[in-house]
């Protein structure tokens, strides 16, 4: 019996759809008798590209509209970068695997200057980021910092143009569109959002048969740092419109995390680092997620809603 096509919903810009056919790609080898459709849908996110993430209400933005399409069964799965993605899933919703993180680190880039130390005094740095945002000020005060919105092809080309002088992306990004060739790439060792370089697949909670499907293709390791650093964020009550970030690392029985968070004028940073047994794991982020906030993490957290509340 001929079997239908699997529908797999994503954003439509290059990148997105360089990582839907990702996971198409993952998933012929598994079974190369499928047969695969993309369905392209925009999110409030592309549509509304002059208005902040903050304003907008951080994340979800870029997965709203395709999680209805889940919901209401016009897609059968949905592939997101998982830094978009909120910690927190609608109930019927669920994420059934990820694809192995090759980087998370972000990447200084200009056609110009070969590195943050040498762009000059007052230059000018473009980012979507409040996080990254706060790492460039505290190492380097002297620099102007700008947002910017638009995918990564939009964004090169006004880099391009002389808008900014340099700018910041995930390292990841510029790997899988194949960007690096004519500019000069400064990987940057920061601590990345929650999920950064990850790819992610989401299906309805009550597909079964896609369950099994997906965890074929499933790598273990980056699910469980994942998860863990989305747990992170979701205690702390974050997004990509928060100034903070977090990695893990497994191994074995064993996992590493490291934060950051930040005021948006950089003079006061919290980093922590914290190991356990995974088998404990929620339990240690959660005692570390209460000490960030008794040292001043809620103050910041409070400060970037109502500055985000302001400019809507």
């Amino acid at each position: 019996m001929k079997r239908s096509p699997l529908k797999i919903g994503s954003r439509g810009s290059r990148l997105a759809l360089v990582q839907a056919h990702q996971v198409g790609k993952a998933l012929l080898t598994v079974d190369p008798h499928l047969t695969l459709t993309y369905v392209i849908i925009r999110t409030t996110g592309d549509h509304l590209r002059k208005n902040s993430v903050a304003a907008l209400g951080g994340k979800g933005i870029f997965v709203k509209e395709i999680e209805e399409a889940l919901v209401q069964g016009k897609i059968d799965m949905a592939v997101h970068s998982m830094k978009d993605v909120p910690a927190t899933l609608e109930k019927n919703l669920i994420l059934a695997a990820v694809l192995k993180r090759t980087t998370s680190r972000d990447v200084f880039l200009s056609f110009r200057y070969a590195s943050l130390e040498r762009l000059p005094k007052e230059g000018v740095v473009a980012t979507g980021s409040i996080r990254r945002k706060i790492h460039v000020l505290e190492a380097h005060p002297a620099l102007r910092v700008v947002m910017v919105r638009g995918n990564v092809d939009t964004r090169i080309q006004k880099l391009k143009e002389g808008h900014f002088d340099a700018l910041i992306l995930a390292e990841a990004a510029i790997q899988r569109l194949n960007l690096a060739h004519d500019l000069f790439c400064q990987p940057l060792h920061w601590i990345p959002a929650v999920g950064q370089g990850t790819i992610g697949i989401e299906i309805c909670r009550n597909r079964k048969d896609l369950v099994r499907l997906l965890s074929n293709i499933n790598h273990v390791k980056t699910f469980h740092e994942v998860t863990l650093e989305r747990f992170f964020m979701k205690i702390m009550q974050g997004g990509c419109a928060m100034p903070l970030g977090a990695k893990v690392f497994c191994k074995g029985q064993d996992f590493f995390l490291t934060t950051f968070i930040g005021t948006l004028d950089a003079k006061k940073i919290l980093r922590h680092k914290i190991r356990g047994l995974l088998k404990n794991a929620e339990g240690l982020i959660s005692k570390l997620c209460q000490r960030i906030m008794k040292e001043g993490g809620r103050d910041i957290l409070e400060s970037v809603i109502r500055g985000a509340k302001k400019s809507s």
